[in-house]
């Protein structure tokens, strides 16, 4: 990556609140998707509708804050996901996902 593809990815986290958000909606499904340096990758904020949502096989590379916000009721699995150089206070309950931190030593 030249620096100034970098500093495209800076900028663009400035603008946009996340990768991916949805309203009111029935079932979502988001897979296989890549996410660099953004400030969330999902985001939906609180909703009386029921949401079933499955993140699956996506790859997080370097959120700003929390990859993930979803305020809505209904189901959220997340499954087989990775997410890399994520902030060490990022607290999920979640199975087969595979996380790096970018400093350990803070994690523990």
């Amino acid at each position: 990556m030249t620096a100034i593809a970098a500093e495209e990815l800076d900028n663009q986290r400035d603008v946009t609140p996340a990768d991916m958000s949805i309203g009111s909606t029935g079932s979502l499904s988001m897979r296989s998707h890549l996410s660099l340096n953004s400030k969330k990758f999902f985001l939906t904020r609180e909703t009386g509708a029921s949401v079933n949502i499955i993140i699956q096989a996506n790859t997080i590379h370097n959120p700003a804050a929390s990859p993930l916000e979803a305020g809505t009721p209904g189901s959220l699995i997340i499954l087989d996901n990775q997410f890399l150089d994520l902030d060490a206070n990022f607290n999920v309950l979640s199975f087969c996902n595979r996380y790096s931190v970018a400093n350990h030593s803070a994690a523990i």
